[in-house]
């Protein structure tokens, strides 16, 4: 939306011709839709209008501007016919304020921007992440919240001063605006913790920007008073509506997910999630063998921890890269069961090796009896064993169980 607001601001400074500027604003609604219209109104009125709300208007002014040039007999502004229509027509504004656009923006913008790192501040926030979790149902649509927090910085504060600390945000916030999209929506939530909106982004989308952005602040130097000063970021992600279906879960969530990333040892990002370690756990004895692409010839053994129709989580004894493909195979009794994966998230245990997230493919679904079959002969065999693996479908056991 700021990017679409610099267009029509630059529309409107290069011509005060009405019909000039009706025609190059009618192209950007044809081409861009009608959140050109929404804008526009916004800077013309201040009125937060829906979508369907702006068109609807911006096809009635655009009307009304060639009435009423017709009637004066002469060149109409369109900040002149918008005033008539919404004060004299439509009867919207009834006491308008006259006030040069330029000056309002800048008004405008200071109420909107944190002053320090140039992001949205929090009450801005709030507002955009209503209206994108209404869209986001209305219109059935994910939406990715991440929340990121500074790593240690009060040592920042405390050994550098409050000064660097304000550089270092300052770093962070722009390392921020440099990797998300132009439809992704930045701001300061509070002190040092960062968001990021991901409009109709998925969970999986959303780790791989925002692991885009942990890496860049991983890698950088703040430069202060002759002196480098590292930083690092912790992030957690969350997702309408499959962790919350309205603002203040969505952001429960997303915190819930970044305190699983400080206790795990921070630099890291985690997606929230919803196990409530309910589920049937199974002591299996599988090894997984896996061929990271055609990129590497060697094949490495990898411990599988958390099992489900839907993925797995293993503990490898060296990184895989987030969004990388996988080739797994999983032997029972000699029995290979051949799977492919996607990595979704890597974190660097404290103990040593990492725990790697692994989304089955699609192409896997129609072999899911195979692996049920397989764990149903372990429960038989073996009592179920705590703080192995978790089993997420009881359902699909018990419907498989009858073709074992």
């Amino acid at each position: 939306m700021e990017a679409m607001r610099g267009r029509i601001l630059e529309l409107l400074a290069r011509s005060n011709d009405g019909g000039t500027l009706i025609n190059h604003l009618s192209h950007l609604v044809e081409t861009e839709g009608p959140d050109t219209c929404v804008a526009l109104f916004q800077i013309l009125t201040s009125m937060d209008l829906t979508p369907d709300e702006a068109m609807q208007h911006w096809i009635a002014l655009v009307s009304h501007h060639g009435s009423l040039q017709a009637a004066l007999g002469r060149q109409v502004t369109l900040a002149t016919a918008a005033c008539d229509y919404f004060s004299s027509q439509h009867r919207t504004l009834h006491t308008p304020k006259i006030i040069e656009v330029e000056a309002y923006e800048r008004t405008a913008r200071s109420s909107r921007v944190d002053g320090l790192t140039g992001l949205l501040n929090r009450a801005t926030f709030d507002e955009r992440l209503h209206q994108e979790v209404s869209r986001a149902k209305r219109h059935d649509i994910d939406l990715a919240l991440v929340l990121f927090d500074l790593d240690h910085f009060k040592q920042v504060n405390d050994t550098f001063g409050h000064l660097a600390g304000d550089a270092v945000l300052k770093a962070v916030a722009g390392a921020i605006m440099t990797e998300k999209r132009s439809e992704d929506i930045a701001a300061r939530f509070g002190g040092e913790e960062l968001t990021v909106l991901m409009p109709e982004t998925g969970k999986q989308e959303a780790l791989v920007l925002a692991e885009r952005i942990r890496r860049r602040v991983e890698a950088m130097r703040v430069p202060y008073e002759g002196q480098q000063i590292a930083i690092t970021i912790s992030g957690g992600i969350a997702s309408c509506p499959v962790d919350a279906m309205h603002e203040t879960g969505l952001v429960q969530a997303a915190d819930r997910a970044l305190y699983r990333s400080k206790d795990l040892g921070r630099n890291r990002t985690a997606l929230n999630s919803s196990d409530k370690r309910r589920n049937l756990r199974l002591s299996l004895p599988l090894q997984i063998d896996i061929a990271p692409g055609h990129r590497q010839e060697r094949h490495f053994f990898a411990e599988p921890r958390n099992i489900s129709i839907g993925g797995l989580l293993l503990h490898s004894p060296q990184p895989l890269s987030v969004n990388s493909d996988l080739q797994l195979v999983l032997e029972d009794n000699g029995v290979p069961i051949e799977i492919s994966g996607n990595v979704v998230r890597l974190f660097e245990l404290p103990e040593g090796g990492y725990e790697v997230g692994v989304a089955f493919h699609e192409t896997f679904l129609d072999r899911k009896k195979q692996l049920a079959s397989c764990l149903l002969a372990t429960i038989r065999n073996e009592p179920p064993q705590p703080r192995d693996f978790i089993w997420d479908y009881e359902a699909d056991i018990r419907r498989s169980e009858s073709t074992v």
